[in-house]
């Protein structure tokens, strides 16, 4: 398995863009909401809560919920940072928080809520990055898959 640095990673900024457009074709308001990659020296310093606000707010099925959009390729393994998981936890005491997984290997989103994918995080392996950064290996086979459409 190549494990690829950070900077060789894809940013979440196609996650983003296919829940944009899937959730526009589905008539479901939403706004941006959290950072897209800010130019911020300083950015690192911020609390974590605040680093790790969820990219969007959505109006779905009447209730407001936060969005956060994550991606994964074509290992099969949806790699969530354990520094991702307690400030997920904190948003949805606010508001309910749901992740919208892009598979861009295989055109499929997996949409589950933040007590799911902690749940899935309990039974994960725990891995690294390349530059040593801790995650929950979650396989693919343990999220509930859509076509993309």
């Amino acid at each position: 398995m190549t494990v690829l640095k950070f900077a060789q990673r894809r940013d979440g900024s196609e996650a983003e863009k296919k829940f944009s457009e899937w959730a526009t074709r589905r008539g479901i308001e939403h706004i941006p909401y959290g950072f897209r990659r800010p130019d911020y020296t300083e950015f690192p310093s911020l609390p974590s809560f605040i680093r790790h606000t969820p990219d969007f707010i959505a109006f779905w099925s009447g209730k407001h919920l936060l969005i956060e959009t994550k991606g994964m390729g074509r290992d099969g393994v949806f790699k969530l940072k354990l520094a991702d998981l307690l400030p997920a936890q904190e948003w949805s005491k606010f508001l309910p928080l749901w992740y919208f997984i892009w598979n861009s290997s295989t055109q499929a989103v997996a949409i589950e809520s933040c007590d799911d994918i902690t749940e899935l995080c309990v039974k994960a392996p725990q891995r690294r990055f390349a530059e040593g950064t801790p995650y929950y290996a979650i396989e693919q086979n343990m999220l509930k898959w859509s076509p993309y459409e």
